[in-house]
């Protein structure tokens, strides 16, 4: 790169909203840097309010993102937090 950043945006979590901070990682080995965050969603039927879990966000290598993936954690379990390692 040239040391420079591209400006501000925002990134697309599908059905889900953004519930803690970001964390970064190349979670699929696909060499580019994607970004995952605890996320839930809401109305997801009959006696269901919410739905815990996280979305994750495939990067394409030039600096965008895919559209987030909302994967549930566990019907009972609630995701505040994630941490990524190598």
């Amino acid at each position: 790169g040239n040391g420079t950043f591209m400006s501000a945006g925002n990134f697309d979590l599908g059905s889900a909203t953004l519930r803690g901070s970001i964390i970064s990682g190349d979670f699929n080995n696909d060499g580019y840097l994607d970004l995952a965050a605890p996320t839930y969603t809401t109305n997801t039927g009959p006696g269901i309010k919410y739905k815990y879990g996280f979305s994750v966000l495939n990067g394409k290598g030039n600096g965008t993102f895919d559209r987030g993936r909302f994967l549930i954690a566990n019907e009972h379990v609630y995701v505040s937090d994630l941490t990524a390692g190598d």
